[in-house]
């Protein structure tokens, strides 16, 4: 029995950025938000929760943490369109909508239509999703038809088992293409050569700050850090005598600073 293993891949593009397959394009001036409809609802606190337990597994580690929350659950909501029983359930779990089935890929076409229609003052938003089978396998029509009406995504086979570093770069070529060339190496390393299936999903996002950031504001302060006082640019905020007017604050899900 030949051994199937199914990776999962996440692209994200820096702050320029937001990429399923082009669902979006650039947004109108005057906008005020994006406006969620009732059955995107589950998606959108699925999503919501599931990023906060996503940061709190990453938090610990050093350094800087930058991620996507709804693009991972985007592409476990795309293998969870294939999985049945167990594994289904336990898709169920992690994404926490409070759906099953077709209702919970309702719901999460429902959350990606909300962002296709998001307006904003010139901003670009798009989120993409493709599916590499192998060129070997027969995926399901059910399945397929679910991916792709659902989020939009390609399904693109490629020869794992003899295509050598072709499928590779044809997949970091597709989130190059959909990331407006921000992310160029969604896979780095050689693929493992049990690959048989790979889904992909990539963020795109380029907006303009609602209160532009002035340069010549800009001067040398001092900040508290867990190491001690470190000094780096600073932009007094509005406020009484240039004070901060954010409230900081701390829960176990998150800290606000």
């Amino acid at each position: 029995m030949r051994h199937m293993l199914l990776t999962l891949l996440l692209a994200a593009a820096a702050l320029h950025p937001l990429a399923w397959p082009s669902r979006a394009a650039a947004q109108p001036a005057g906008g005020t938000g994006i406006e969620i409809s009732p059955e995107a609802v589950g998606a959108a606190s699925g999503a919501t929760a599931f990023g906060l337990e996503l940061y709190r597994s990453l938090a610990p580690r050093d350094g800087n943490i930058f991620i996507s929350p709804v693009s991972v659950a985007g592409v476990l909501a795309m293998a969870y369109a294939g999985a049945a029983g167990d594994t289904a359930e336990a898709f169920e779990g992690a994404l926490g909508i409070p759906y099953r089935g077709e209702a919970l890929l309702k719901s999460w076409k429902g959350l990606l239509d909300s962002l296709d229609a998001a307006s904003g003052d010139g901003s670009e938003l798009s989120l993409a999703g493709s599916v590499w089978p192998d060129s070997a396998a027969k995926l399901r029509r059910g399945y397929v038809r679910s991916v792709e009406r659902t989020f939009g995504a390609k399904v693109l086979p490629q020869d794992f088992a003899g295509g050598g570093d072709a499928p590779r770069l044809a997949i970091n070529e597709w989130a190059a293409r959909e990331t407006r060339d921000r992310v160029r190496d969604l896979v780095p390393m050689p693929l493992p050569p049990d690959t048989r299936l790979v889904l992909a999903n990539a963020v795109y996002f380029k907006g303009g700050w609602r209160e532009p950031f002035d340069r010549a504001e800009t001067s040398e302060g001092r900040f508290r850090a867990p190491s001690g006082s470190v000094a780096g640019p600073y932009k007094p905020p509005p406020g009484p005598g240039g004070e901060s007017v954010v409230d900081q604050g701390e829960r176990p899900e998150y800290s606000n600073l």
